[in-house]
């Protein structure tokens, strides 16, 4: 009887043994996972910042270039008017939007 026992003690701790060795193997793989899972949040946050000011560049460059081409239409359509009437006033507004194209591609160089 006693032979059946130790032998049910000793299956009993393999048993453990096994159970802790199969539990710490698990618990190593999650927590091996999640720190993975990490370092790719870090990165992807990192990543998003970056293309986030690379898209207020653009909207910046966007915004600089459909101004210079409103000026553009408004040099002409003075220019066009100056043409048409010979009236001075016309001329300042020519003048008015060749400066602020100028603005315009100056601030496109910088950009």
């Amino acid at each position: 009887m006693k032979s059946t026992q130790s032998r049910n003690g000793i299956s009993v701790n393999n048993t453990v043994s096994q159970l802790r060795k199969s539990f710490l193997l698990i618990n190593g793989t999650i927590a091996f996972f999640f720190l993975l899972y990490l370092l790719q949040a870090y990165v992807l946050y990192e990543r998003s910042s970056k293309s986030d000011l690379l898209v207020i560049h653009t909207n910046d460059v966007l915004a600089n270039i459909k101004s210079a081409d409103a000026n553009i239409i408004e040099s002409e359509a003075s220019l066009n008017s100056y043409l048409l009437h010979k009236d001075a006033a016309h001329l300042d507004r020519l003048d008015h939007s060749v400066k602020d194209l100028s603005s315009d591609i100056a601030n496109l160089k910088t950009l």
